[in-house]
């Protein structure tokens, strides 16, 4: 059966000193700035930017191959592998904030670029078995953002010069054709996905005021393996295509950048009490982490009474980065929330199928990879205690969990003859995919301390009192066989809750550096609707629930 589980910026260094050549300037009474000397704090602060240049997409390769292995055994997969590559533009906005020390620039970067004409498309003409065919295949990228953190280093006052690394992430689209014109046949498939993975480069910035600033940026991005299945030709079901392509390039960009804060002509900086009583203070940072997830759904009959079968992924990994903030009015009241994404590359599935409708009883293992998620949330609270060394108080808000598992190939591991035998399943083959929504209503009670020397923690515990599941499920080396598509699910649930922790340490007045981690259990009970995915189905009872555990380290600016 199939389980639960869519779719998903700062740094540098400088100074401001000088007095050398002031009499050079009375003698020929010019209005000279005093020359810059490393130190100062040209690149510190919040800001926001643009930018556009170029996306270049080499050796990107697509391959096709068949299912069952038994048809064309030990011969090339029809026309492929493909060399794909493109080129196209990108334009979009950054915003990140800096900490600097002296030379050293320390900070975090979120962007997001529209992509444009970046198609590559190609067709080969041959013959397989005998026959001859024709196929296509085309991919795209029409987004990319990234989290990242940055580097840096201040050689003189006005330059910037970074490394950067963080999680990427961008809208794909992967489509596959291949048709035997003397056999009548054709296998046809369009996907568009989140792809998610990691960026890396290298940048310079230059100042042009103390608060404009230019720069050029190089980035490698790869964002995995987008996959599509083809639908069997229901002349010949046991014909069914799947295409793999990979989503990575380069990128190009000039940017233009406005700083907020942390030059020299800024209001002077007050102390910890003054900030306290000042109206609205506001935290703004970047985390990455990992985490590890634990998803099931179990069906029934339609009266709920009989167990038929049982997905469970096992121990999904992902890399994950996010983007997180916090406004605090001095009469209590607060804002807070994040969003962040992330990369499942690691796992299992654990197919298991019981007596008395499939006998004997059938367990399989599978290989889960190329999955994603995409979280996030946003509450409204208020502290009813404060004093100088803590704040406790309530809130109320929304939680957002989007995620998508694929398994590939499977394993028989209970001894069914009839199910995953040896060699009946290519390795390669994605045999299911599951792709799920839980929402759910937060009430929690939130707590800071703030200890000596820099040191502060901060918790909260959430109840989940309404919880709403909606997903797809796709067997799809049973289509159109069993089904003619995916096979949605739905439920709801009370049952859920969300834990999180972090101890922060202020590395100056307002930059602090931190690590956390938090726990989230939900459940839902509902059902299988197969009666949009075949003529004689019809609902049947089921359950589900995702557990994801997740440590973190962050950096956050306040101002």
């Amino acid at each position: 059966m199939g389980a639960p589980v869519n779719r998903y910026s700062i740094l540098v260094a400088c100074s401001l000193a000088g007095g050398a050549g002031a009499t050079l300037a009375a003698d020929l009474d010019l209005p000279l700035e005093p020359p810059s000397t490393a130190g100062g704090t040209r690149w510190e602060g919040f800001n926001i930017g643009v930018n556009g240049g170029a996306a270049w997409s080499p050796s990107s390769t697509a391959t096709q191959v068949w299912f069952p292995p038994g048809f064309g055994l030990g011969l090339p997969p029809p026309g492929g592998p493909f060399n794909l590559s493109a080129t196209g533009f990108m334009g979009g906005a950054q915003v990140g904030y800096n900490k600097q020390w002296g030379a050293l620039v320390i900070g975090a970067e979120s962007d997001f670029d529209f992509v444009g004409g970046s198609q590559a498309k190609k067709s080969a003409i041959g013959s397989y078995l005998g026959f001859p065919f024709a196929a296509t295949q085309m991919q795209r990228l029409d987004s990319l953002g990234t989290i990242r953190g940055r580097v840096g280093y201040a050689p003189f006052d006005d330059l910037l010069i970074y490394g950067t690394a963080g999680l990427a992430f961008g809208e794909t689209k992967l489509s596959s054709y291949l048709n035997f014109p003397t056999l009548g046949l054709s296998y046809a498939g369009s996907h568009s996905d989140i792809g998610v993975g990691f960026a890396a480069g290298a940048g310079l910035e230059y100042a042009l005021t103390r608060r404009w600033s230019v720069g050029a940026e190089f980035l490698y991005f790869d964002l995995g393996h987008g996959h599509v299945v083809s639908p069997p030709n229901p002349a010949r079901p046991d014909g069914e295509t799947d295409t793999t392509a990979a989503f990575k390039g380069y990128t190009l960009r000039l940017g233009v950048n406005y700083e907020f804060d942390g030059t020299e002509d800024d209001p002077p900086a007050v102390d910890a009490s003054q900030v306290a009583t000042s109206g609205v203070t506001m935290r703004f940072g970047a985390r990455a982490g990992v985490s590890t997830s634990n998803a099931r759904l179990t069906l029934y009959d339609g009266r709920g009474l009989t167990r038929l079968s049982r997905l469970t992924y096992k121990n999904a990994t992902a890399a994950t980065s996010e983007i997180f903030g916090q406004i605090d009015e001095n009469s209590g009241i607060f804002l807070k929330g994040y969003a962040g994404i992330g990369k499942e590359f690691n796992g299992t599935l654990q197919d298991e199928d019981f007596p008395p409708v499939t006998a004997p009883y059938s367990s399989t293992n599978s290989p889960q990879k190329d999955g994603r998620l995409g979280y996030a949330t946003a509450d409204a609270g208020y502290y009813g205690l404060v004093s100088s060394w803590y704040k406790f108080g309530g809130f109320a808000g929304y939680h957002y969990l989007d995620e998508r598992f694929n398994a590939f190939g499977c394993t028989q591991t209970a001894g069914n003859p009839d199910i995953c035998a040896p060699g009946q399943v290519d390795p390669a083959n994605l045999t299911i995919s599951d792709e799920g929504r839980w929402q759910a209503v937060r009430l929690g009670l939130a707590g800071q301390l703030f200890l000596p020397s820099g040191f502060n923690i901060r918790a909260e515990a959430a109840w989940l009192p309404w919880i709403s599941f909606n997903a797809d499920n796709n067997h799809w080396l049973r289509q159109p066989t069993d089904f003619s598509g995916a096979i949605p699910e739905t439920g709801t649930g009370s049952n859920g809750f969300q834990v999180e922790g972090e101890i922060n340490y202020a590395l100056a007045n307002n930059f602090d550096i931190g690590i956390g981690g938090r726990y989230w259990s939900m459940n839902a009970k509902g059902h299988m609707l197969f009666q949009d995915a075949t003529i004689n189905g019809g609902p049947q009872v089921a359950r589900f629930s995702t557990q994801r555990g997740q440590i973190f380290a962050q950096s956050s600016y306040h101002f």
